[in-house]
């Protein structure tokens, strides 16, 4: 799951996903992983094609992407992951 948010306090159930993503973390489980980008503590610029690329391309065995954030990181992901199936770098189930 990628979620970006302009502060924390600004987020929605931040702190959830980040005691789903710790409980996953203990009990070894590999089905759920939290990618968290905050814009006010992280100054590396938005997600585009090239980072969507590399960290959806590093996941083994991607059932499902679950993206949470502003319209232009949605529409950007979308782009990005319809291209990529477009190139079967990945696959639609």
């Amino acid at each position: 799951m990628f979620v970006s948010f302009q502060t924390r306090a600004d987020s929605i159930s931040l702190d959830f996903l980040d005691n789903v993503a710790a409980h996953c973390k203990r009990k070894g489980l590999t089905n759920f992983e939290l990618i968290t980008r905050i814009s006010a503590e992280n100054k590396s610029g938005r997600w585009d094609n090239n980072f969507i690329m590399t960290e959806v391309g590093n996941v083994q065995n991607l059932n499902k992407v679950i993206v949470c954030g502003p319209p232009v990181m949605s529409e950007t992901f979308e782009r990005c992951l319809h291209d990529m199936i477009k190139q079967k770098k990945i696959s639609r189930h």
